[in-house]
C-alpha cells in the first residue's frame, strides 16, 4: 500500500480545479438554436464553422450558438480565426469593409493565392495613409468609403468581412444604403461576415434585433451566427453573423 504522506496532493489539487474550471468553460458549447433545434457540442478547432454546411439560412432573430474558441488548458485561440469563417478560395475577391490600418487585409491576402484580391475599405483617410505607410501588399489596394457607399464595383466580390464596424454604422441614419452599397458589390450567393466585440453593456438580443431590421432591409439573407468565447482573455465574447445577398 502507498503511504499517505507519499502522494503530490497539492498538484493532483490544481490538476483537478483545472479540470473542473474546463468543464464549466465548456458549458458555452451547447445551447439551443432557433425554435428549440438542439445542436451538438463542438470541439473547438479551426474548421468548427463549417460542422453545419458552408451557408445555413435562419430565421430572422435566431439566438446566437455559443461555440468555445479554444482549449482552456492549450492557451488563448488564433487571433485570426474569425477570418476562417470566411473559407477563403485561393483566387476570391474579399472585401475587408473599416480596414483601419490593414491588418485583416494582410493576413486576408496571406490566406490567397497570386490571382486573390483584398480591397481595404475605411471612412476614415488617416487610417488608409497608416495602412499604406506600411506597404501595400500585391492584390491589395486600401481606398476611402463613404457613411453611405463603400464604393466598390457592382459584383465584383466574392466575400466581405467587417470587424468591429457595425457598432458605428448602426448609428448613421446611412446604415441601410451602406449596408445596400455592400449587397451591390457582392456577387449573386456571396457572403457577408459581421463581426463585433460587444462590452459589458452591450444587449446582444437588441443588436441581433438592429442588425437583422438593417441587414433585412438592404436585402440580406441570414445565415448562421455565433458567440466566440475565447478562454484565454476576460474580454468577453465576439458575436459574429453570417449573411448573403440571394
Amino acid at each position: 500500500m502507498v503511504p499517505m504522506t507519499s502522494i503530490p496532493w497539492i498538484p493532483l489539487f490544481a490538476g483537478l480545479a483545472l479540470v473542473l474550471s474546463s468543464c464549466q468553460q465548456s458549458g458555452h458549447q451547447g445551447l439551443t438554436e432557433g425554435e428549440g433545434t438542439q445542436l451538438e457540442s463542438i470541439e473547438a478547432r479551426p474548421e468548427i464553422f463549417r460542422a453545419r454546411g458552408p451557408f445555413e439560412l435562419t430565421a430572422w432573430g435566431t439566438e446566437m450558438v455559443d461555440v468555445m474558441a479554444g482549449d482552456p488548458l492549450q492557451g488563448p485561440y488564433d487571433p485570426y480565426l474569425v477570418l476562417k469563417v470566411l473559407d477563403p478560395k485561393p483566387s476570391d475577391t474579399i472585401a475587408d469593409i473599416g480596414c483601419g490600418y490593414g491588418r485583416h487585409v494582410r493576413k486576408l491576402r496571406s490566406m490567397l493565392g497570386p490571382r486573390g484580391r483584398v480591397l481595404g475599405r475605411d471612412v476614415r483617410e488617416p487610417s488608409l495613409v497608416k495602412a499604406r505607410t506600411k506597404g501595400v501588399p500585391q492584390g491589395c489596394s486600401f481606398k476611402l468609403s463613404a457613411y453611405d457607399d463603400v464604393r466598390i464595383q457592382p459584383q465584383s466580390l466574392d466575400k466581405a468581412y467587417m470587424t468591429q464596424v457595425w457598432g458605428t454604422v448602426e448609428t448613421q441614419p446611412t446604415r441601410v444604403p451602406f449596408l445596400k452599397s455592400i449587397w451591390h458589390a457582392l456577387k449573386p450567393g456571396a457572403e457577408l461576415l459581421i463581426v463585433q466585440y460587444p462590452n459589458s453593456k452591450s444587449d446582444s438580443k437588441a443588436f441581433t434585433k438592429n442588425l437583422d431590421a438593417a441587414t433585412q432591409a438592404a436585402g440580406f439573407e441570414p445565415g448562421r451566427r455565433w458567440q466566440l468565447w475565447d478562454p484565454g482573455s476576460n474580454r468577453g465574447p465576439s458575436w459574429l453573423f453570417e449573411f448573403r445577398r440571394p
